[in-house]
């Protein structure tokens, strides 16, 4: 472990424990660090937005007012030319009434296509304060709510804080524990999150059998299967063809960028 990372680990644990930590928990996913590590960090920044929540709410707090029906919604600044935007099938259910809380307009055509499908269940929450959200998911009846960012920029742990709906999950923004103790479940699957990890999971680990990263692609972009079938019938997905390194090739599918390409071609393993 390089010496700086060492150091780091030793502030994490130092006792008594720190009272605020300037480094976020998911930037802590790059570093080989213990899972204990980065629990008390998630713990850390979690606390540190629910003391906002506290201040905000000023002893208040939200009543579950009852009414037909099961009310799902999806929070998310991400709904847009993001991972997150591409896999926004949150429309579909038919068992529920679902919602779909934007945060953020990034102008995409993947925005602009995501209002759309969701039609009247869309509701543009920009700019909104963690309390303006709060009480306005709260006045919508929300019975689930499911945030899509998890401890990434733009997190809602303030708002989850303040425990705006009766049931709250985690799903999709990350892997790991946000350290939330008002966040009932967190969606991952076996691989992304193995269930010993659970001890340091503050969440309900709720484990997918295959994978936490469902899409409706087959309904949505049926063509996509059979110009992968295409290609790789013709082998242009070889790696040889495609200007490759023979021996290891590192991908990332998640926020491709020039310079990040670049340095994974060139890398020296």
């Amino acid at each position: 472990m390089p010496s700086r990372l060492r150091r780091l680990v030793a502030i994490i644990h130092q006792t008594p424990p720190p009272q605020s930590l300037a480094i976020k928990p998911f930037f802590l996913l790059a570093f080989p660090i213990a899972l204990k590590t980065y629990e008390i960090v998630a713990r850390t920044a979690a606390r540190d937005e629910a003391a906002k929540a506290a201040a905000a709410l000023r002893g208040r707090t939200f009543l579950y007012a009852p009414h037909k029906g099961v009310v799902v919604a999806y929070v998310s600044p991400d709904l847009g030319d993001h991972p997150v935007g591409h896999n926004a099938w949150f429309h579909v259910h038919k068992r529920f009434k679902p919602l779909v809380i934007s945060l953020a307009n990034d102008g995409s055509a993947v925005a602009a296509d995501i209002q759309r499908r969701a039609g009247s269940n869309f509701v543009d929450a920009k700019g909104a304060s963690a309390l303006q959200l709060a009480e306005l998911i709260n006045g919508l009846d929300v019975d689930v709510l499911v945030t899509i960012t998890g401890t990434t920029a733009g997190n809602q742990l303030a708002t989850l804080a303040m425990r705006p709906a009766p049931v709250q999950i985690a799903y999709m923004g990350s892997h790991d524990t946000t350290g939330l103790k008002q966040i009932d479940f967190l969606i991952s699957d076996p691989i992304a999150t193995p269930p010993e990890f659970a001890p340091f999971v503050v969440e309900k680990l709720a484990l997918l059998p295959a994978s936490f990263f469902v899409n409706e692609y087959r309904q949505s972009r049926g063509e996509a299967r059979n110009l992968a079938l295409d290609a790789a019938s013709q082998r242009r997905l070889h790696r040889a063809a495609m200007g490759c390194r023979a021996d290891v090739v590192m991908c990332n599918f998640n926020q491709v960028r020039g310079w990040l390409l670049g340095a994974y071609v060139s890398s020296a393993f």
